[in-house]
């Protein structure tokens, strides 16, 4: 009679671990949402303030200042409660490009980013493949105004994520 229900209760603590097992494997598997992004940390290694500065083809467009989307030109996506991601308005070349382009001298870039304080101002080009050809043009307008630069390399698709935690500690590259 003791055997029996030793029996019963091996059998249920099996049967039990079993279903723990089978909902571990289900509920472990399951498809989690990521935004495969470049991490731009808010700056640590950066005694200024900073300016993130998007460079896709000839344009430059202000993303963010002090690690904050610029809604005026980018959908600001917010992930978790410590990152979002940055993504250009679809359609914000086609209707703002003139107010956004390199070689137009009252675009926002030279009417409002260079106009900044170069003694608070550090400016950070993120540089999308498309204007690696203009990096080096732009990163001597930016340092003639007395302003600091560095810049981080970007794929042209690629979304860019900001977060306060994780994501690099290093500065912007020089």
């Amino acid at each position: 009679m003791d055997r029996s229900f030793l029996d019963i209760m091996t059998n249920l603590f099996a049967i039990f671990l079993l279903i723990i097992f089978v909902l571990i494997t289900i509920f472990h598997n399951q498809k989690v949402m990521t935004v495969d992004a470049t991490i731009l940390p808010l700056e640590e290694k950066i005694e200024k303030k900073y300016i993130y500065v998007e460079a896709v083809h000839n344009y430059l467009i202000p993303m963010s200042k002090d690690g904050k989307c610029n809604i005026e030109f980018y959908k600001k996506i917010p992930l978790d409660d410590t990152s979002y991601a940055c993504v250009l308005q679809k359609d914000i070349i086609t209707r703002r490009g003139k107010k956004l382009s390199l070689f137009n001298k009252k675009s926002v870039f030279f009417t409002q980013t260079l106009m900044k304080d170069p003694k608070e101002y550090y400016i950070i080009l993120l540089t999308r493949s498309s204007a690696f050809e203009f990096y080096h043009n732009v990163s001597k307008i930016i340092k003639d105004k007395g302003f600091d630069v560095g810049w981080y390399p970007l794929l042209e698709e690629e979304p860019i994520k900001f977060t306060s935690r994780g994501g690099r500690s290093i500065g912007a590259q020089n």
